[in-house]
């Protein structure tokens, strides 16, 4: 027998509470009842209670609990606490609390302290949303340790929930003062000015972006534990979201090793504004990412989907859409979250937690069954954090690689192939045992380590599947016959000049492949038409 799980790597069902407050309403805050918050988490049978918006800090950097470091909501009336309220209430029904602090967005302070803000090339410090991004190497960073500092210490909560650790994706440079003197301070150099690309200078600049978040990550997580040290930490990982990843400044594959659990929200939304819509057929991507983080982190998965139908408002989604999100995440080994959205003054939607405890209630019966921690999967899929950079940084704005990989992982869904998702940093002989395939997907970068584990794999037997944009980054991977390589192509229709490239590829590298041409060929073409016919992006062994 293995050794006992802790809490927090059994299978649970946490509900997260979020209260959007304005100052300027009127009524904001007025009805706030902790009991009967947690008379919800009680009614869906939860056993943790999660904080966002409406306790701690909000995104505009008001407060609801008794702070002497922040402002503090103007409706917030002398002795009221929602965090020690609720804290309390769900005490009573036996579940943990879980507090919440969004990092790097405070619009009060964006306000109070102009040289805080992150500022682009052209001195334009000018907010791109509604909260205002603060840069992690102002003295920004000192207040918002000292804050989780404070809370830790009052309020001495199971667990965290730590929001928006990230740069301001609409600024992928800050050109603060503090940030070009510790620039210069590491490297001797100056902020690179011109447009990204993947020169030396660039892929310098953005690891040293991600550093800064990892550091104040680390940092924070440690102040919070020594006051709290069983604390659960969790952040945000906003990852897996199309282009231009690198521009958040977060290396969430990096920040999982300060996580004790990995969290991250999907939604079947896309569009914004006026053009907003949505497709409940999308709820595979809540699997899919459950899936995948748990892959890249090896750590359990709380996958968060809000009860609303749009982002972050008043209405309730179907049941019957709430349990496809709910058992898409169950599958795949993940542990569902829901967010629950309480109106502005405080009170709990009735239609919304009786829909909630029905769907959460079906899954109690069943949660015996639910605690496993590893699945029969011959197929192994390598995500290259490196080789997206690398394409987001070529061709800007594409999202090259996460498309790629995203169509190949729906496609062995869609195939019934059960697959397991392992990062390139890290990987190991030890961790490809048991797989008799690995799928590498646009892998235009990749590290010696992962090159040689990769090239082991083959000479013990195994059978790699390459496509695209890996061919340039494997080098001397090539040099010599390869008797259990593939070549494959995932394609879409509007990618059709990839075929071409593709086809010129395979004729270049077939003297590796221990097939006869005339076959090899017939496998290209059958691979091409499969592609123009089907619309979609496929996959051929």
């Amino acid at each position: 027998m293995g050794k006992p799980k802790k809490w927090h790597e059994k299978f649970v069902k946490p509900i997260g509470v979020n209260m959007w407050a304005p100052e300027w309403y009127t009524d904001s805050i007025r009805n706030f009842d902790a009991e009967k918050l947690a008379d919800m988490i009680k009614k869906c049978n939860s056993t943790v209670g999660f904080t966002f918006q409406g306790f701690s800090q909000d995104h505009f950097g008001v407060s609801f609990f008794q702070t002497e470091l922040g402002h503090k909501h103007v409706n917030l009336k002398s002795g009221r606490d929602h965090m020690a309220e609720y804290k309390e209430a769900l005490r009573k029904v036996g579940a943990k609390y879980f507090a919440y602090y969004c990092c790097l967005q405070d619009r009060v302070l964006w306000g109070q302290q102009p040289d805080w803000r992150i500022i682009d090339k052209n001195g334009d410090d000018g907010l791109t949303d509604n909260f205002g991004f603060m840069c992690p190497n102002s003295p920004y960073r000192d207040h918002l340790v000292d804050r989780l500092a404070e809370i830790s210490k009052k309020y001495h909560p199971d667990g965290w929930i730590l929001d928006m650790f990230m740069m301001n994706p609409s600024k992928p440079s800050c050109h603060c003062s503090y940030c070009k003197r510790k620039y210069r301070l590491q490297f001797g150099l100056d902020l690179p000015e011109d447009p990204p690309c993947t020169d030396e200078s660039w892929r310098r600049y953005v690891q040293w972006r991600y550093n800064c978040i990892y550091e104040l990550f680390k940092d924070s997580v440690r102040e919070i534990k020594k006051f709290t040290p069983d604390t659960i930490i969790t952040h945000n990982a906003f990852g897996l979201r199309g282009a231009d990843e690198w521009t958040s400044g977060e290396d969430y594959e990096k920040l999982f090793e300060y996580d004790d659990v990995v969290t991250y929200i999907v939604s079947p939304e896309y569009g914004y504004g006026g053009k907003q819509c949505r497709s409940a057929d999308s709820w595979w991507n809540a699997g899919y990412n459950t899936r995948v983080f748990r892959g890249l982190s090896e750590k359990p998965v709380w996958m968060q989907f809000g009860r609303f139908m749009y982002s972050r408002d008043y209405t309730v989604m179907p049941e019957r859409e709430l349990e496809i999100a709910v058992f898409s995440i169950i599958t795949n080994g993940g542990c569902p979250f829901i967010i629950d959205n309480v109106f502005p003054d405080g009170t709990v939607d009735p239609v919304a937690v009786e829909r909630l405890a029905n769907v959460y209630n079906k899954i109690s019966a069943k949660e015996q069954y639910l605690e496993y921690d590893s699945e029969l999967c011959q197929t192994g899929v390598l995500y290259s954090k490196s080789s997206k950079d690398w394409n987001d940084l070529a061709v800007s704005g594409q999202g090259r690689y996460g498309q790629s990989f995203m169509g190949l992982c729906k496609s062995l869904i869609e195939s019934h192939i059960p697959y397991r998702v392992l990062s390139e940093k890290g990987l190991s002989e030890q961790k490809l045992e048991g797989l008799k395939c690995l799928i590498l997907s646009e892998c235009a970068v990749i590290s010696k380590n992962a090159a040689d584990v990769i090239r082991a794999f083959v000479d013990k037997g195994g059978t790699l599947i390459c496509s695209t944009m890996t061919f340039f980054g494997f080098g001397n991977l090539f040099e010599r016959r390869i008797e259990q390589l593939i070549l494959v192509t995932l394609l879409e229709i509007y990618h059709f000049r990839y075929i071409i490239v593709q086809f010129l590829l395979v004729l270049l590298h077939r003297k590796h492949i221990v097939r006869s041409r005339r076959q090899y060929l017939f496998r290209c073409l059958f691979l091409t038409v499969q592609c123009v016919c089907y619309h979609r992006c496929s996959l051929y062994v």
